[in-house]
């Protein structure tokens, strides 16, 4: 930058250098020159559900979002998406992607890190950190697991309804099926025992 604006910025307080050489050359902070307009732009949160049944979990995402930001005094909006960690095609995705592009907010807020996708979270991080974009993470610990948020789904048909789970068969089944095949003289493999008639010299089984 040229020195006349920074002398005058300087004594206007507006940009105040980092710290000056002994032959007056001043030395700026790039990442506080780049962060000079953020001020007045909004935080963003982003939550995100799998499947139409955690509907619940999506409002206490949005609640715990909303609270959090208030405490902080940001200025904020929060985007919800209903649909899977893997599909990159979802409305409020492409909404928080087009305004990190634009460096139209100042951080993003997520619940948990992978609300925001299952995979490909860092790609977007590293757009943030380009465009000087502050990310918070509340929760540390581990969100739901892969084959949790799958399961979620596909206990429900393409109707929303509920499934009934499938019954495994146990040993305990298999003892009365062997008793009755004994009572009738079968053999446990499904073979008919050879019939002993009088008189019959055969061997048995």
């Amino acid at each position: 930058m040229r020195s006349r604006p920074c002398a005058r910025w300087e004594a206007s307080g507006e940009l105040i250098p980092d710290r000056r050489s002994k032959g007056g050359v001043r030395y700026y902070d790039v990442g506080k020159i780049l962060g000079l307009g953020n001020e007045d732009m909004r935080t963003i949160g982003y939550a995100r559900v799998s499947s139409h049944d955690q509907k619940s979990d999506l409002v206490r995402q949005c609640e715990l979002l909303e609270a959090f930001c208030a405490a902080k005094g940001w200025r904020h909006e929060v985007i919800s998406d209903l649909g899977s960690g893997l599909n990159y095609r979802t409305k409020g995705l492409h909404q928080l992607l087009e305004m990190i592009l634009h460096k139209r907010i100042r951080r993003l807020v997520l619940t948990h890190k992978d609300r925001l996708l299952r995979f490909g979270s860092e790609l977007i991080f590293a757009l943030c950190e380009i465009q000087n974009i502050e990310i918070v993470i509340i929760n540390k610990g581990d969100p739901p697991t892969f084959a949790e948020e799958l399961g979620a789904g596909r206990d429900r048909d393409h109707h929303g309804v509920q499934r009934a789970p499938l019954r495994q068969p146990q040993p305990q089944d298999e003892a009365p099926a062997r008793r009755a095949d004994r009572t009738q003289g079968n053999r446990p493999d499904g073979l008919l025992r050879r019939a002993r008639w009088p008189g019959y010299r055969g061997g048995g089984w």
